[in-house]
């Protein structure tokens, strides 16, 4: 004798009753209040941590990076990945543009090694960079020179135009008058000397 054969509609009602049964699991109030406070704070802590990991640097930027061993910098444009536990904290700094007749005098902090940098430039400090003093080159006609001081060996040495003068990094202009041979030195804007025949 053939079993009765249950008809597609019961077999279908059975299934869909073992579904909802199996995610049929009452769960408090509290609790699931409890669950959403702990995803949302766990969302803000990846947030945070992905700030710290992915980092842009747009074009004519810098980013320095402090470490605990070491300063590290990054020149734009570029993206940055680094581990948000390997360092204490980052800066962005924008890079200082140099016209045709801007220098600027910079110091390692590291070995204390001085050096002028020239423009047209963008100028990328290093890690250790700081920077000293800034100025613009000095045009001297034909007559004009200026006195110049080496603050390391304390020689002095005149610098004849027509030219443009840039210091170096141990280099200084004399602001005084001085006398030598058949010409007075008459001092002017920025010290720039005039020589007149006598």
């Amino acid at each position: 004798q053939a079993l009765p054969t249950p008809s597609l509609q019961q077999a279908f009602s059975s299934r869909h009753r073992h579904f909802e049964a199996m995610f049929d699991w009452p769960l408090p109030v509290g609790s699931l209040i409890g669950l959403i406070l702990v995803l949302v704070v766990l969302l803000v802590i990846l947030a945070a941590l992905s700030r710290r990991a992915i980092l842009f640097v747009g074009t004519g930027y810098q980013l320095k990076v402090f470490g605990f061993m070491k300063t590290r910098v990054f020149n734009g444009p570029t993206v940055v990945c680094l581990n948000p536990f390997g360092y204490r904290r980052s800066q962005l700094v924008k890079a200082t543009p140099l016209g045709r007749m801007d220098w600027l005098k910079v110091r390692d902090m590291n070995d204390g090694w001085e050096r002028i940098e020239r423009g047209p430039l963008l100028l990328f400090l290093g890690p250790h960079d700081e920077v000293l003093e800034t100025g613009t080159g000095i045009t001297m006609s034909k007559s004009e020179y200026v006195v110049v001081k080496d603050l390391v060996t304390g020689s002095l040495a005149n610098v004849k135009g027509p030219c443009v003068w840039f210091p170096g990094p141990h280099e200084n202009i004399v602001d005084a008058e001085r006398s030598r041979g058949p010409f007075t030195l008459t001092l002017s804007t920025e010290g720039v000397h005039t020589a007149i025949a006598l």
